[in-house]
């Protein structure tokens, strides 16, 4: 299973191009670095999530050893994949900051 996420009006239009999908063998970091996994983001405003991405980069890069030995033994993501997946979404939420987050 993968997290999914995508940018809404509020209306169920499609804002942007983003299209962001990833393992959940890696939602163990996501928490560790913010407090939540990317399904508590649904429904928030995209510059709230812009601002959770970050946290989660500055943690991820902060602590490369610690969250390397994190990384799920099946080999299905990584802490490099889980960094450019929370960095598509913070990207596209500062170029849509009002929009509505959709996480799946």
């Amino acid at each position: 299973m993968s997290y999914d996420v995508r940018l809404e009006d509020g209306e169920c239009n499609v804002i942007g191009d983003l299209d962001a999908s990833y393992t959940y063998n890696v939602g163990h970091m996501f928490k560790k670095a913010c407090g939540t996994s990317p399904l508590a983001w649904d429904g928030l405003e995209a510059w709230v999530v812009a601002a959770r991405c970050q946290t989660i980069i500055d943690a991820l890069e902060g602590d490369v050893a610690g969250y390397d030995a994190m990384n799920p033994e099946n080999k299905w993501g990584s802490r490099e994949g889980a960094v450019e997946f929370v960095r598509r979404i913070r990207d596209a939420c500062q170029q849509h900051p009002t929009s509505i987050v959709r996480t799946s």
